[in-house]
């Protein structure tokens, strides 16, 4: 780890909400309160990396048909089911219009309000989800995974509509000037294994890549949480410049199978659990997390999802105890 400055990105979605006594469902559908929670964030966390969006894995199939149901004030709404049936697929299947449909609209206007507030003070960018992940919204996983696993070609076409609609909202959002961060984290092993991932998953997230890359975006964060060792090196190929080592996995063996490569950057996540314990807990984990983010040339520090009714100060407090271990 070089002596530039430490990134911070605390994994911020549903606890937005909490910051400003809202509701994840009113946040998650109004600019003006989506607008004010990443503000509100940026003051009380002081991060280097701000994601617009809080429930980021509804938005594309909410958009597709798919009915939300509220799980509580403090919870992301989930999908009712889903709305397509893997065996029964239409013959076409046509994107939504974006920005026009859902809240794609919702999402551009939070991004550009922020984007003028802060300038670049810190990067901003709107959450997308990947196609693995919009599939199984849509599909259902179980059966997704099933369907992959017997090389199905329903499978194929559910995937390369989702690929496709990825791409279009980061079309969509780059055209507005705006930087994406694509979340596919339902493409971890075990829910998938290293052999899916590498052959029906990676050239979709490939070609994401490219396109962002293509619109000018220079940092091209793949967002996915979990057991990421055996991937490691795929995700490395994939053209993201940010990846996540997550609290899950061994940091040495991670930064093994990352290998000598120096260009890419890695979040380590702390597991966020530690919000929730003493003092010494918060010391301890400070320690761990600075000696894993020694392991990497361009380390990221972070946490795992924040949930709605985690601690400020506790954050605050481990951030300032990391300075110090790190510094």
């Amino acid at each position: 780890m070089n002596s530039e400055h430490l990134l911070w990105e605390p994994a911020i979605y549903e606890h937005k909400a909490a910051l400003i006594n809202q509701s994840v469902w009113a946040v998650a559908r109004s600019a003006d309160l989506l607008t004010e929670a990443v503000l509100t964030e940026h003051d009380v966390y002081q991060a280097d990396l701000l994601t617009v969006g809080v429930d980021v894995y509804n938005l594309e199939a909410e958009a597709c048909g798919a009915r939300l149901h509220q799980t509580g004030p403090g919870s992301c709404p989930d999908i009712a089911e889903p709305p397509f049936n893997l065996e029964n697929l239409p013959s076409e299947l046509d994107p939504p219009a974006i920005p026009q449909a859902g809240r794609f609209d919702v999402m551009i206007e939070a991004g550009a309000r922020i984007r003028q507030a802060i300038g670049n003070s810190c990067s901003i960018r709107v959450a997308a989800s990947g196609p693995c992940s919009i599939a199984a919204k849509l599909v259902g996983l179980q059966e997704l995974i099933v369907s992959l696993a017997m090389g199905e070609d329903s499978a194929t076409k559910i995937l390369s509509f989702a690929g496709t609609l990825t791409e279009q909202w980061c079309r969509c959002l780059r055209g507005a000037g705006l930087d994406v961060i694509v979340f596919d984290s339902v493409v971890a092993p075990p829910m998938l294994s290293p052999a899916m991932y590498h052959q029906a998953i990676l050239p979709l997230h490939k070609k994401i890549m490219s396109l962002l890359a293509d619109l000018g975006q220079t940092d091209r964060p793949l967002i996915i949480g979990g057991q990421t060792t055996p991937i490691v090196s795929d995700l490395v190929n994939s053209g993201a410049t940010m990846i996540i080592c997550d609290f899950t996995e061994n940091a040495n063996a991670f930064a093994a199978a990352l290998g000598s490569d120096t260009t890419i950057q890695v979040r380590r996540n702390v597991n966020p659990q530690i919000l929730f314990g003493d003092d010494d807990k918060l010391l301890n984990s400070a320690r761990q997390l600075a000696a894993d983010l020694a392991l990497f040339s361009r380390p990221i520090a972070g946490t795992g999802i924040l949930s709605y009714d985690s601690n400020p100060l506790k954050l605050q407090v481990f951030h300032d105890l990391l300075g110090k271990c790190v510094g």
